[in-house]
């Protein structure tokens, strides 16, 4: 193997690192993004879960009032 085929080597390598990292890139910010729509429909879960247990305790719900 001469200098060259190292050099190619060495570029194919560094090449097939870059691609790796890139796609590991976008799946982390696929990972974030999906994260985010989960806290933002948390939050929504537990505002409507404040609001029930607020009817519930002040008799608003139906049947109960």
């Amino acid at each position: 193997m001469g200098p060259t085929n190292a050099l190619e080597d060495g570029k194919s390598r560094l090449q097939k690192t870059q691609e790796d990292v890139e796609e590991v890139k976008v799946i982390m910010l696929d990972n974030l993004n999906k994260a985010d729509e989960r806290a933002g429909k948390i939050s929504d879960l537990e505002e409507r879960a404040d609001n029930l247990l607020l009817k519930v305790s002040t008799g608003e719900e139906e049947g109960l009032a």
